[in-house]
C-alpha cells in the first residue's frame, strides 16, 4: 500500500476510488501486520504523537457496520440485509464485494436492478471506507498519547561513529553529523531523521520500510546500503545507491503529502537535489569519491580548493584561514589525492609540493599564504 494514500487517508482527502482501494486492502487479512504498522507510523507523520494502543482494525470495521444498521433504511442505500454481513458478524471479502458483469441474456428489467445493486454496492463501500475514515481518526485522537521519544546521535568535527540499530542495520555517521530516530525504533516503524552524511547499512523487513528523511526529501530502503550526503547549508542533497535498491521522494512543506516528484535508484547510481534551483539529477557515482570517507579515506578528485578546505574542516575540526586570496586562480584547483588516516600535517605536506602554497598550523586554527 503506497504510504502517500495513508497519509491523504487519514488527513480525510481520499477520492471515492482510493477509499474503495483502502477498503479492499484492509478486508485482507494478509495485510493486518503491515497495515498495523503503517497507520501508525503514517499517524506519527501526521500528527507528530504516537499513539500507545496498538490498531484493531477488525474492531474497527465491525464498529461502522454497527453503525450503519443503526441508521433509517434510506441512509443505508437499501433495504436489504447489509451486503457486507456475513453471519457472526464477519466482514466480506473483496471478491464478494464485486458484482459480476451483466449477462447479456438476462432482461432490461432484471439488467437496471442488478445495475441498481452493483451501484448500491459501491456506494456502500465508500460510506463505510469513509466511516473508517472517520472511527480510526477519533480512535487516534482518544488514544491515550504521548510525545514522541527521540534518540539523538551526533558528531562534532573532527569526529565519527558506528551506531547499530535494534533492527540489525549499521549506520556510520560522518563528523559534523546528527541522526534521529525514535526510542522504540523498529517496533512500529524504521524512520530516521539525519542533518549531515552517512551511510546506511539496512537489514531486511519487507513489513517495515526503512526511511531516512532529510529536509523535505525521504529515502525508503528495504534491504540495501546506501550514502546520503545533505549538510545543512550545501546547496546539494547527495543520495549514492551501493547495493539493492531505494526509492526517494520529495513531500511539500510540512503537509507530509508527496509532490510527484519520485526516483528509484539502480545500483552505481547517484541522485543529486539542488535545493536552489529545486531540480533533480540522476547520474552515475565514483564509489571512491562518495563512499571513502566511511573507511577513513580523504578522497580528492578534480576537486576545488574551496572544497578540499571545507572538507579539511569538517575531518580535522580546525578553521582555515587564507591570505592573500587575490592570487587564488583557477591553478589552485583540480585537486587530486587519497589519504588514508592521515595526520593533517601530512596531507598539507603534500597538498602544497602540488600546488605551491604556505601553511601554519596553530592548535585548530591553519593558515594558508598563497
Amino acid at each position: 500500500m503506497n504510504r502517500a494514500l495513508i497519509n491523504k487517508f487519514l488527513k480525510q482527502q481520499c477520492s471515492p476510488e482510493e477509499l474503495v482501494e483502502i477498503y479492499q486492502w484492509l478486508c485482507d487479512s494478509k495485510n493486518e501486520i503491515e497495515a498495523t504498522a503503517l497507520f501508525k507510523s503514517s499517524w506519527e507523520r501526521v500528527s507528530g504523537v504516537i499513539p500507545k494502543s496498538n490498531v484493531n482494525f477488525d474492531t474497527l470495521k465491525r464498529s461502522i457496520l454497527d453503525q450503519l444498521e443503526e441508521e433509517e433504511p434510506s441512509k443505508n442505500l437499501t433495504n436489504d440485509k447489509s451486503p457486507f454481513r456475513e453471519e457472526q458478524h464477519n466482514v466480506a471479502s473483496p471478491e464478494k464485494i464485486n458484482v459480476e458483469a451483466d449477462n447479456e441474456d438476462l432482461s432490461s428489467t432484471a439488467h437496471r436492478s442488478h445495475y441498481v445493486l452493483s451501484w448500491t454496492r459501491t456506494a456502500a463501500i465508500i460510506v463505510m471506507a469513509i466511516g473508517l475514515t472517520f472511527i480510526i481518526f477519533n480512535y487516534f485522537n482518544n488514544t491515550e498519547e504521548e510525545p514522541v521519544k527521540y534518540i539523538v546521535k551526533s558528531n562534532p568535527r573532527g569526529q565519527k561513529a558506528t551506531i547499530f540499530l535494534k533492527d540489525g542495520s549499521k549506520v556510520i555517521l560522518n563528523s559534523e553529523s546528527t541522526l534521529r530516530y525514535a526510542q522504540d525504533f523498529g517496533e512500529y516503524n524504521r524512520e530516521l531523521i539525519l542533518d549531515g552524511e552517512a551511510f546506511f547499512e539496512v537489514a531486511k523487513d519487507s513489513i517495515k520500510p526503512f526511511r531516512v528523511t532529510t529536509q523535505n526529501i525521504t529515502t525508503t530502503a528495504l534491504g540495501t546500503s546506501f550514502n546520503i550526503r545533505a549538510f545543512p547549508g550545501e546547496k546539494t542533497f547527495n543520495v549514492s545507491l551501493a547495493t539493492g535498491k531505494v526509492v526517494i521522494d520529495q513531500y511539500q512543506g510540512s503537509d507530509s503529502m508527496a509532490t510527484g516528484k519520485s526516483f528509484t535508484l539502480d545500483v552505481g547510481e547517484e541522485l543529486i537535489y539542488d535545493n536552489t534551483l529545486d531540480q533533480f539529477d540522476r547520474v552515475n557515482f565514483d564509489p571512491k569519491e562518495a563512499l571513502s570517507w566511511k573507511d577513513g579515506i580523504i578522497y580528492f578528485n578534480d576537486s576545488r580548493f574551496e572544497e578540499v578546505i571545507e572538507k579539511l574542516e569538517r575531518w580535522y575540526d580546525v578553521e582555515f584561514e587564507l591570505v592573500n586570496q587575490d592570487k587564488m586562480d583557477d591553478t589552485y584547483n583540480h585537486i587530486d589525492g587519497e589519504f588514508k588516516d592521515e595526520s593533517l600535517t601530512n596531507v598539507l605536506r603534500i597538498m602544497s609540493f602540488s600546488k605551491d602554497f604556505k601553511y601554519t598550523i596553530n592548535g585548530k586554527n591553519v593558515t594558508i599564504e598563497l
